[in-house]
Order: structure tokens, then C-alpha cells, then sequence
């Protein structure tokens, strides 16, 4: 054990590293050196020709603080990838939440990073992602972002669908105006038919029309101003 150790230290301080105008290029040139006999041909002239530190040397010339923000935004990266992924393969949000983290901090700078990915999705992805985000950092900004999402595609829908069954109406005067319907027992699938399922999975429900004694249960009467098609 203590010669491992003797040869990592003497491995830190003397073992060159090639110091090169940018991170990626002393990358190519230092890689290498885990395998020089297959290195490619024109990199052993390039890398003599750079210029070497030892590795104690550049860990002292190192900017730390570049280095562990560096590490932070690879990792903030990676778990907000995770926990996009798990929206969009629609992992129940309890189940993704361990994914963003459970540092108020971190899942704050996660979000953020989400948010503007979702902003680029479409809107149902949009509406699961915020409220996943709702439920991980338990932030109701994120619930009214979802339902400031269903509210717009329920408006649409509806919009959508009384501009394809508006018919011209005439208002008249002093009309009376009753209109009765039988009541709806679901058999299954109820609420299926409503958003945000409905819009996101499409809806199926099994149901009867029923009157009571005869008599259709439902009546709404009105007075006034009506509309005659």
C-alpha cells in the first residue's frame, strides 16, 4: 500500500502534461499518453514540441473554482437530461423526482435548464414536464405553468370545435325557452373524455341515457333574449 502510494505521488509531480491554447487541444495531446504505441503518428512530434508541466505544477497553476463550476454544470446537465428523458417516456413524476436531486440549489439550476427545453416541446409534453418540476421541487410556480398550459389547449380545443359546428343564430324577444335531456350513468371510462387525459390520450367512455319515471330529469328554462338557428 505504501508503495502505490510513493508511485502516485512521484506519478503527480513528475508525469508531464502538455499545456496547449485551449482545453481541448492539451486534451488531444495528453490523452494520448495513456497508450503511446498507438498514438497517432504525427502526435509524438506535437506533443515534444508543446509546452510540458508536470502534473503537481499544473495543479498548482489550476483554477479551482473554473474547474468545480465546471463540474457542476456537467452534472446539473446530465440529471436534468435524466429527468427530461423520464417525462418524455411518461415515468410517473414521484418516480422521476430522485433524478433532479433533493438540494433546493441544484434543483433550481435543473429546472431552469428543463424549463428551456421544454419551452422548444410541444404542449402536452409541456404540461407533464411542469408539473413533474411541480412535484420535485414542490414550487407551485410550476403547477400554474401546467395549468396555464391545459387551460390554453382546452381553449383551443373548444374554439376548434365551435368554429366547426357554429351555426348563424338570430336573437329573438320575449321567447320562452325549455330544454330537458336525460340523465348519463357511466358505465367506464368516466372522465376519460375530459382534459387534460382527454386531449393527451384521447377518451372512451361507456355510458346510457336514462329518464326517470319517463321524465327527462334535466331542465333548464329561460326567459328574455334567446337563440333561435
Amino acid at each position: 500500500m505504501a508503495e502505490r502510494a510513493r508511485c502516485l505521488a512521484h506519478l503527480v509531480e513528475c508525469a508531464p502534461v502538455s499545456i496547449a491554447a485551449n482545453r481541448d487541444e492539451s486534451l488531444a495531446l495528453s490523452l494520448p499518453l495513456q497508450d503511446p504505441a498507438h498514438a497517432p503518428e504525427e502526435w509524438r512530434a506535437k506533443w515534444e514540441a508543446s509546452t510540458r508541466l508536470s502534473m503537481a505544477a499544473s495543479f498548482v497553476g489550476a483554477d479551482s473554482q473554473r474547474i468545480l463550476s465546471g463540474l457542476a454544470q456537467i452534472e446539473d446537465f446530465v440529471a436534468a437530461r435524466h429527468f427530461y428523458a423520464a417525462i418524455q417516456d411518461q415515468q410517473p413524476a414521484a418516480e422521476a423526482r430522485s433524478l433532479i436531486g433533493s438540494v433546493r440549489s441544484n434543483i433550481a439550476r435543473r429546472g431552469a435548464l428543463i424549463d428551456s427545453w421544454l419551452a422548444q416541446a410541444d404542449p402536452i409534453l409541456q404540461l407533464r414536464g411542469y408539473e413533474a418540476l411541480a412535484v420535485a421541487s414542490e414550487q407551485p410556480a410550476w403547477e400554474d405553468r401546467a395549468f396555464m398550459i391545459l387551460a390554453q389547449l382546452i381553449e383551443t380545443s373548444v374554439n376548434e370545435r365551435t368554429r366547426a359546428q357554429t351555426q348563424a343564430v338570430q336573437l329573438v324577444h320575449g321567447c320562452r325557452v325549455q330544454v330537458k335531456a336525460a340523465a348519463r350513468i357511466d358505465f367506464g371510462g368516466g372522465w376519460t373524455d375530459t382534459p387534460p387525459y382527454s386531449i393527451e390520450q384521447g377518451g372512451t367512455v361507456l355510458n346510457a341515457a336514462l329518464t326517470l319515471r319517463g321524465v327527462y330529469p334535466i331542465v333548464l328554462k329561460r326567459f328574455g333574449w334567446v337563440s333561435r338557428a
